[in-house]
């Protein structure tokens, strides 16, 4: 119940997404101020590209990755809406009563979260915050361990260097 209320909080603090349908019609373009476009490639292979919304709100533009029951958001802020949308996201995991963990992995160098835990497996989300020349960035991952364990260095590897191609 608390992960399915954490993962509302989220998407409330974030606009809905749209659906890949919807992404095929959506024309890209220069937001003022910022160098180049803000996209969300089709995949960051082996992760598929299943949901993204166009700017508005704080975040100019959210990419929903998936790899089975792997999911990775992506979401570009301007520099000065950064950090209140880090401060607020933390927040709606702390007011949840989610306690910090150390991290496996890469994880160490974002935040974690146990979000739920069964006999043989918990469920984690991972936030890392990523700090680009033009943008800033906090990136977002659900995974179980031990199940998903191989995949936590992949997940901040590959979507670091997308994020590092975005800065053109």
């Amino acid at each position: 119940m608390r992960c399915t209320v954490l993962l509302l909080v989220i998407i409330l603090v974030c606009l809905p997404f749209q659906s890949k349908a919807e992404e095929e019609t959506i024309t890209y373009r220069t937001v003022p101020g910022l160098k180049g476009l803000i996209t969300c490639p089709q995949s960051v292979p082996p992760y598929s590209l299943s949901e993204s919304r166009d700017s508005s709100g704080k975040a100019l533009r959210q990419c929903r990755y998936n790899f089975g029951s792997v999911a990775v958001i992506v979401s570009t802020y301007r520099k000065p809406q950064y950090a209140q949308a880090l401060k607020d996201i933390l927040g709606h995991y702390r007011a949840s009563g989610y306690s910090m963990e150390d991290g496996y992995a890469s994880a160490v160098l974002g935040t974690t979260y146990r979000t739920y835990s069964s006999r043989d497996s918990a469920n984690y989300e991972t936030i890392w915050s990523l700090s680009g020349s033009h943008h800033d960035y906090i990136v977002w991952a659900s995974y179980r361990l031990p199940t998903h364990k191989q995949f936590i260095d992949d997940i901040y590897r590959k979507f670091l260097v997308m994020i590092r191609d975005q800065q053109g």
